[in-house]
């Protein structure tokens, strides 16, 4: 099963799909960022999962360093498949 790419970088869904075949680091860069998006979202729309806005605040914290970096190489033209950000 296809995993949905988060609405932020629908755009952007071709170039994800290559860099995750091409780079275990953008991988697990991308799938940590899809479920720290997707627990913020359980967490706030839940009624169940009460947690303090400290803890919220981190976890968004977390999700926008996440961000930051899959943004950095979605900027890059010409990446190396191993090795620092991009």
């Amino acid at each position: 099963m296809k995993t949905l790419t988060p609405t932020k970088f629908v755009g952007c869904a071709t170039k994800i799909d290559e860099l995750k075949r091409r780079s275990p680091r953008f991988l697990r860069i991308f799938s940590e960022y899809t479920t720290i998006t997707d627990e913020i979202w359980n967490l706030q729309t839940g009624a169940e999962a009460l947690v303090t806005d400290d803890f919220l605040n981190a976890i968004k914290m977390q999700a926008a360093c996440l961000e930051d970096e899959i943004e950095d190489w979605l900027s890059v033209d010409d990446w190396r498949e191993e090795g620092g950000t991009a």
